[in-house]
């Protein structure tokens, strides 16, 4: 189950370690919407929800979210050949990458919870 609103939490572009803690303190906390089980998605999860006839943002038509940004949003998967960058999805085109993405570069995140 993907977070409804992609894009509404504080300072919402964060460090691929950041956006790891801030949804770790989430899931310490309060919690969202009631569930304690929160994570990163992985590069697969993220790319999952990418409709590639459409852009701006590459998503299906009547697509269940708020606030999606045209921009890179995190995976949790590590680049393995240059472990100090990480996976992402460009929700302005559906691209995948980890090409100049370090992960002390900020990036939205999209929380996710359960099994892919």
């Amino acid at each position: 189950m993907w977070a409804r609103n992609a894009a509404n939490f504080p300072n919402a572009a964060r460090t691929w370690q950041d956006a790891l803690d801030y949804i770790n303190s989430v899931n310490n906390g309060g919690g969202l919407g009631g569930h304690h089980d929160w994570r990163l998605p992985n590069r697969k999860e993220l790319f999952s929800l990418v409709d590639h006839s459409r852009y701006n943002p590459a998503l299906p038509v009547g697509y269940p979210f708020q606030n999606v940004q045209s921009s890179d949003y995190w995976s949790s998967t590590t680049y393995a050949l240059v472990t100090y960058m990480a996976w992402y999805v460009n929700m302005w085109d559906g691209s995948v990458d980890s090409y100049h993405h370090w992960k002390s570069d900020t990036n939205y995140f999209w929380p996710v919870r359960g099994g892919f």
